[in-house]
Formats: C-alpha cells, structure tokens, sequence
C-alpha cells in the first residue's frame, strides 16, 4: 500500500513527465536538455490534452488527505495546488493559449 506522500510523488512526476512531452520547449527552458532543440505544437488538440491532464492530476491531489503530509511535504502539496488551479484557470476558463498564442509559441 502506497503512502500518501508517494501516491503524490507519482502524480506529480507523471505530471511533469506528460507536460514536458506536450511542451518540450518549456522543459528545455527549465533546463532539461533533453528537450533541447524539440518544439512542441500549438493546436487546440495539445492545449485539451494538458487541460484534461491538469484536471484529473488536480482531482488526484485533491483526493489526497491533507493530515498525510508534515513539513516541506504539506508545502510542496500546497504549492503543486495552487500551480494547477491557476492552470485549469488559465487553460479553461480563460483559455489564455487562444487569447493569447504569442505566449505559448
């Protein structure tokens, strides 16, 4: 049986890993060299696919007993949060990637 701080290292990993193949220019801004010289596209497509991944890791983490984390671990659940409400915001309510496409070239 998983502990709760490893079910969030899971999704969490498997969040990033999924984002950074949907945008690798981003993973290779953060300095992931594999990602280097590799674009990603800009289609409504890629954009619906990381919205429906940013949905369903927020539930997951959401899910998650907030009593199961201490320290630094309840910080960085807190944190990864607020980073994917603030996605889903952006992706879906405000779909900034139409609005505003520069940005996500």
């Amino acid at each position: 049986m998983l502990t709760d701080l490893e079910k969030f290292t899971r999704l969490s990993r498997r969040f990033l890993e999924t984002s950074h193949r949907l945008f690798p220019q981003q993973a290779s801004e953060l300095g992931l060299h594999k990602y280097d010289g590799a674009l990603g596209q800009n289609d409504a497509a890629v954009h619906e696919r990381y919205l429906a991944l940013v949905t369903d890791t927020l539930a997951a983490v959401e899910q998650l007993p907030e009593l199961g984390f201490r320290g630094d671990d309840w910080l960085d659940r807190r944190a990864f949060l607020a980073h994917l409400r603030t996605e889903r915001l952006f992706q879906g309510e405000l779909a900034r990637w139409r609005t505003n496409p520069q940005m996500h070239c």
